[in-house]
């Protein structure tokens, strides 16, 4: 059976021709269809016609120089490969589209791996379980009751269930190693660095995580590393190890003068069951068989406080990833419809609007009639035909009311303070308000980081390409109008500077606002005091 043969056969069978890859693709296809309904480790798959017609042109290409060559692969929702969403398990990023592979998905494809789709996740990628609202939970491939742990359940799972030959993962606090020790199979966290990841401006993350590898051996693992270790100009702390994984030939004597620290339970501060215990210092005794020396560690420091760091240090720089942390100024200049002024401003607005049909041959032929007309008939906040460009009361500071609104309102959302400043305008658009916003970062974050983060930020963001076509179909009060989503378009760089960004936004602030909310309330109650009413009738006839 494949799922028992090591990817050293099954790539030693492709080059003798004795095993296909169109063979391979669908045998592994084969598997994930009968068993990935119960175990839910493979999330995300791409059409098995594509995936066979790839596997065919692989075999005609005979591209036996690749090391991965034909071997199929999914990869962890928390990495990009373009043509797939990278969900993050998350429902407010679950449409995101990548726009380029992650680095050691861009690696994995040179070397002639095939990438059929994702492996299941914790949400973001935070938990100790794999399970998420989009997907949600990966069984344990032993028990389907119990827990794959996590974050990446789905792809220890997937190995150990045989639906994959091995597999990346991602690792934090044993977000590979708690799963593998689930499974049965081995993972691994290498050093940061080791393999390759375009962290941009980040000085954080390297320490708190980097991808990782499972596999049901070793030898498996080392034919993976192989091709994902090594420097790239994108990760400042990435290096080369110039050394085979797979070509390691350890002999008994390499063990002599290594130590291993063993810290046990913390001094009874993490609590460990006895009988993993036992398991470990079973195991411990082999090693100290082959000359390796353990030493029992019994760390000194306060376990709270260092628990308290840890946790204060992780959120940090979750929280840091925001676009919030990096935002120095903003100018905005709001475009607000009229139904942000009342309902009088909006019936004034249909008034006016009957004044110039009545007069529609003269308007027609002469627009500056219209004018006349309006500013004639009508007081200053005439706004058909027409815009204004001062909206509330003047604080006697050359702002509105409305303005400072903006600087406010955006501090208390973002709980930071920052510069805001800008012009509120009122427009002819019965209902969504709109933004022109221009953000001076802290630090330059590439345009797909950004489009990401804004995604991140609650589902009902949506963003839209800066393209002219998405942008006239999407960005605009008609299409907008009684949608919950937001929708972010036009970003990017003004005149190439590297930290003055730029982008439009939109949103219906009926929705979002307290008049629509107010309104529905109000309908329930009358729909509620019908219905009580009507019992009350039926109650009394019988």
């Amino acid at each position: 059976m494949l799922e028992d043969q090591s990817v050293e056969k099954i790539i030693q069978n492709i080059k003798s021709s004795q095993l296909s890859i169109k063979e391979l693709m669908e045998y592994y296809l084969d598997r994930i269809k009968k068993y990935n309904t119960d175990l839910n480790a493979i999330i995300l798959l791409k059409d098995k016609d594509t995936l066979i017609s790839e596997a065919v042109k692989k075999d005609n290409l005979k591209e036996t120089h690749k090391p991965l060559n034909g071997i199929p692969i999914a990869i962890k929702d928390l990495s990009d490969v373009v043509g797939l969403r990278t969900t993050y398990g998350f429902p407010g990023t679950k449409n995101y589209l990548p726009k380029k592979n992650s680095l050691f998905v861009d690696r994995l494809i040179k070397s002639g791996a095939i990438i059929i789709g994702k492996t299941n996740t914790a949400e973001l990628g935070v938990g100790g379980h794999t399970i998420n609202r989009l997907f949600g939970p990966t069984s344990n491939c032993y028990d389907f009751s119990k827990s794959a742990a996590g974050s990446s359940g789905g792809a220890s799972t997937a190995v150990a269930a045989g639906l994959l030959p091995f597999a990346d993962g991602t690792d934090q606090m044993g977000s590979c190693r708690g799963p593998a020790a689930y499974a049965n199979i081995y993972g691994y966290r290498p050093t940061p660095g080791l393999i390759s990841v375009d962290r941009g401006k980040d000085r954080k993350i390297p320490v708190l995580t980097t991808p990782g590898c499972l596999a049901r051996t070793p030898n498996d693992m080392a034919f993976l590393l192989d091709e994902i270790v090594g420097s790239d100009i994108k990760d400042d702390y990435s290096f080369d190890l110039n050394q085979s994984f797979k070509n390691q030939k350890i002999d008994e004597k390499d063990f002599i003068n290594i130590k291993i620290g063993w810290l046990s339970d913390m001094n009874t501060y993490y609590k460990i069951e006895n009988k993993i215990l036992d398991i470990c210092e079973k195991q411990l005794k082999k090693l100290e068989d082959l000359n390796i020396k353990i030493e029992k560690l019994k760390p000194d420091f306060d376990h709270e406080t260092l628990w308290s760091s840890w946790i204060t240090f992780r959120s940090k720089s979750i929280y840091d990833d925001t676009l919030a942390m990096n935002i120095k100024d903003i100018t905005t200049m709001t475009y607000q419809a009229i139904s942000g002024a009342g309902s009088s401003a909006v019936s004034s607005f249909f008034e006016q609007l009957r004044l110039i049909s009545e007069h529609h041959s003269n308007v027609l032929s002469q627009i500056d009639h219209a004018h006349q007309l309006l500013s004639s008939t009508t007081n200053t906040d005439t706004i058909a035909a027409n815009l204004m460009p001062w909206i509330d009361n003047d604080l006697g500071d050359g702002t509105s009311k409305e303005e400072a609104k903006c600087k406010q309102e955006s501090e208390k959302i973002l709980d930071q303070t920052f510069n805001v400043d800008g012009t509120c305008v009122r427009i002819g658009s019965l209902r969504c308000h709109s933004q022109a916003l221009t953000i001076k970062l802290k630090q330059h974050r590439p345009l797909e980081e950004l489009e990401k983060i804004i995604t991140n930020a609650h589902e009902y963001i949506q963003c839209v390409p800066n393209e002219k076509l998405a942008t006239n179909q999407y960005l605009h009060p008609l299409h907008v109008s009684k949608q919950l989503k937001v929708f972010v378009g036009r970003m990017r760089y003004i005149n190439e500077n590297e930290r003055l960004l730029t982008l439009f936004t939109i949103g219906d602030q009926l929705l979002w606002g307290a008049s629509e909310p107010l309104r529905r309330m109000i309908r329930l109650i009358h729909e509620h005091v019908n219905q009580s009413a009507a019992l009350s009738n039926c109650q009394s006839r019988c």
